[in-house]
């Protein structure tokens, strides 16, 4: 068990490190003008409780969504409603069609919702106010994302 964080994406690299392959690289991809694998190992973490290969790098989730270290960000326009967000129990009062789920509920993530995923892994407790210098580092990596898109033609 570890609280680092690990990708689902991670376990193509993991999977390849353990079968001894080291050169885990889309060479067809990358001259098709894709972005590179988002794949890490994570041998030493499961292994020997290392750091995650994530530590102090930014893991985009999506071009609204970030993760860095224990913070995540979500950026968007639309409200987030928390019905969207697990309990510790699941379904619980606040599942799907539970009154629970209301829009004076939701949070409003367009200037940015910042959530400790560790400390908070149903992400309920919005933290952007409490730490504004993370939020604004996060904003700035979302920023300078890349946008790729890949059309077969």
């Amino acid at each position: 068990r570890t609280s680092e964080i690990v990708h689902m994406a991670d376990w193509y690299a993991t999977i390849a490190s353990l079968a001894g392959v080291e050169d885990i690289k889309d060479y067809r991809a990358e001259a098709s003008g894709l972005p590179p694998l988002d794949s890490r190992s994570q041998v030493p973490v499961l292994f020997s409780g290392s750091p995650s290969a994530w530590a102090d790098s930014p893991l985009f989730l999506s071009s609204s969504s970030v993760i860095l270290n224990s913070y995540k960000l979500i950026l968007q326009g639309s409200a987030v409603s928390p019905a969207g967000h697990p309990g510790p129990v699941y379904p619980n009062a606040s599942s799907h069609l539970s009154p629970v789920d209301s829009p004076s509920l939701s949070l409003d993530c367009g200037g940015g919702c910042l959530f400790n995923v560790v400390d908070d892994p149903t992400e309920h407790r919005d933290l952007a106010a409490d730490e504004p210098e993370v939020l604004e580092r996060l904003v700035r990596e979302l920023g300078g994302l890349e946008p790729y898109e890949y059309r077969d033609e």
